[in-house]
């Protein structure tokens, strides 16, 4: 029988029958670094060869969806249920020339109350594409087959108020009208939500199943599943589930933030200290881009194989190292961090 090793969460391996199956493997990977990360969306979302070119035949028709749906993830840091359920009108607007944008999570999808979340430009383009043709498309597909029509349970939008606390106004099918603000707005009641747009009805929230019905955000699991089963199928075994997309945003952020403190105030090794006692340090910014309330849960679980001694060892004295480079390393120096390389032969 074939084994291949994988990662404990307590940094210890084991060797694991293939035939295993895939979810019990892919449980056992936390982290992943960016280059495993991009090698898993070409290969197994977006239907790449391990060489890095389109596959012939490919027959991927929510590659774009998928694609938009995973770089979310990777570069805001959001929850499965938190970017699975946002609503089209609570993605951030693109304005030129910024780098960054602010976006809200509700608190009826939040763990614990509405936080901000920042998105980058090329992310939040990818979303921007994704409901100008995928999305676009499978709305099209849903009229023309009637099956918005034929839902139950949906709630027409006919208000959206402005303001600090914006509320929408809808009614059903018998006519009965109701209101709540958008921050109240659970999971199951973003998919009965729908406006009339220019040729007909149109879901509020914004990932829909190729049938243009709104996706339950547990469906991602499966997506991703599917993609590592691709990526397997092509020699490059990576486990990379939308919770493990989280966890490397938090490995990247406190390596970027880290840098920039530090370049921010100009600091030698001796003045970092007392300069974090009393400006905070990165492990408390990322707390904040988490949406955590415990730095401790931060730094524990979330940022495990960069403890501050680990960081500093790893940081000190490579100030022209990019990230990619400086998290490949992280990754050979902790069994926690999975790094498959693009240019290898056999992964």
């Amino acid at each position: 029988m074939s084994t291949h090793t994988v990662r404990r969460r307590d940094g210890t391996t084991a060797e694991v029958a293939d035939n295993q199956p895939k979810d019990v493997r892919a449980s056992n990977v936390k982290w992943v670094t960016p280059r495993t990360y991009r090698l898993c969306r070409d290969i197994g979302l977006c239907g790449y060869t391990a060489h890095g070119l389109p596959q012939e035949g490919w027959r991927g028709r929510n590659d774009g969806r998928n694609t938009a749906f995973a770089d979310l993830l990777f570069q805001s840091g959001l929850r499965l249920r938190e970017g699975g359920c946002l609503l089209t009108l609570e993605v951030p607007h693109a304005i030129h020339g910024y780098a960054y944008y602010e976006g809200t999570v509700a608190a009826a999808i939040a763990k614990r109350s509405e936080r901000m979340f920042y998105l980058n430009a090329d992310a939040l383009t990818g979303i921007e594409t994704y409901l100008a043709t995928t999305r676009r498309a499978a709305i099209r597909q849903a009229r023309r087959a009637g099956r918005y029509d034929r839902l139950r349970g949906k709630q027409i939008v006919t208000k959206i108020s402005q303001g600090r606390q914006r509320r929408v106004f809808w009614r059903d099918a018998l006519g009965h009208k109701g209101d709540a603000p958008i921050n109240a707005i659970d999971a199951s009641e973003r998919r009965r939500l729908f406006i009339e747009a220019d040729g007909g009805l149109e879901p509020l929230q914004l990932w829909l199943t190729e049938g243009g019905i709104p996706m339950d955000y547990r469906s991602w699991e499966k997506v991703f599943s599917a993609a590592n089963d691709r990526c397997e199928q092509h020699g490059k075994p990576i486990y990379l589930t939308p919770h493990a997309c989280r966890h490397l945003f938090a490995l990247k952020m406190l390596v970027t933030l880290d840098r920039a403190l530090d370049r921010r105030f100009g600091l030698d090794r001796s003045e970092r200290d007392h300069a974090r006692k009393i400006y905070g340090d990165a492990f408390a910014l990322v707390k904040d881009l988490l949406g955590h309330s415990s730095e401790e849960t931060t730094r524990t679980i979330y940022l495990a194989p960069l403890n501050g001694l680990r960081l500093r060892s790893i940081l000190d004295g490579n100030e022209s190292e990019d990230l990619d480079a400086i998290l490949t390393r992280v990754a050979h120096s902790s069994r926690l961090v999975m790094d498959v390389n693009p240019t290898a032969e056999d992964a």
